[in-house]
């Protein structure tokens, strides 16, 4: 099939006030909000708040590639198989190229009939691994996401569907920022650190609430996946106020060079028709 077109650009507003009366204004940081709610709200709205966090997690996929990739799922340089709940749901190839001093990463998701679903772009800085530009378009359902950085400001943008409007948010910059798909070259990176039972952590960026997380990577042990030996790492939200809210993510990392990611567990990037967040597990393949 052709491709569907490539995704436009950024938005983001906190989604939050139908279930609190407080002022928004007032909500800032959001997980203090979040907090009040637990003592404030009904039960009904306290299922609205885990609903909320049980979709901060991310599709994690990544190593070296080298060369361009089609519409076809045939010829990725890295490959990933998807299922949930023990069914396949889903594949993706991965492309990385470098230009301009800085890197390039395509990710695209294919159903089981071999249509081309969501595609992923990031640029970022190749050393230190900072995100610079993001977009993501999902073909079926119309959702958007969207993030630039300029020389001091960074914008954010999200729209859920195709009958939604972009929401939009401008910022003073973090002093560094990873997107989902970016993690495991960050834990590539540190994994000196992680073999010897240190934790490392990073902010994250979620385009669906026009902010960003601060999350923790530590190891849990080694085992094998695929005949080859593994750290399985797990992830976690820094915030002890978040931990509650959000299930865990894992990442088993190749001990040795140049430290594949052998499989993840935890939410992908697809969604379900109705907007729903899948958890899923995926497991990669490398071309030599």
């Amino acid at each position: 099939m052709s491709n569907p077109g490539t995704p436009s650009l950024f938005p983001l507003h906190f989604p939050v006030n139908n279930f609190l009366t407080i002022p928004q204004n007032y909500l800032h940081p959001p997980f203090i909000y979040y907090l009040m709610a637990q003592v404030t709200s009904t039960k009904k709205d306290r299922a609205k708040i885990q609903t909320f966090f049980s979709i901060v997690g991310i599709v994690l996929l990544f190593s070296q590639a080298t060369a361009a990739i089609s519409n076809s799922p045939a010829p990725g340089i890295i490959k990933g198989d998807i299922t949930v709940d023990g069914k396949p749901m889903f594949c993706m190839t991965v492309s990385y190229e470098k230009e301009e001093g800085l890197a390039k990463k395509t990710t695209r998701y294919f159903d089981t009939k071999g249509q081309l679903r969501l595609e992923e772009n990031e640029t970022f800085d190749p050393g230190s691994l900072d995100l610079v530009h993001f977009t993501l378009e999902d073909f079926k359902a119309g959702r958007r996401e969207e993030f630039k950085k300029s020389r001091d400001k960074i914008t954010i943008r999200y729209k859920k569907n195709k009958t939604t409007k972009f929401k939009e948010k401008t910022q003073d910059k973090y002093p560094h920022l990873l997107h989902g798909s970016m993690i495991a070259l960050y834990l590539q990176k540190h994994i000196g650190k992680l073999s010897k039972n240190r934790k490392v952590s990073f902010r994250l960026l979620v385009p669906k609430y026009l902010t960003a997380y601060k999350f923790t990577v530590k190891k849990v042990k080694e085992t094998r996946v695929n005949g080859k030996d593994c750290f399985l790492l797990k992830m976690v939200p820094s915030s002890i106020f978040l931990k509650p809210f959000v299930k865990s993510t894992y990442f088993c990392i190749q001990k040795d060079p140049p430290h594949h990611l052998m499989k993840y567990e935890g939410i992908i990037t697809p969604k379900a028709g109705d907007g729903k967040s899948y958890r899923g597990i995926a497991t990669f393949s490398y071309n030599r």
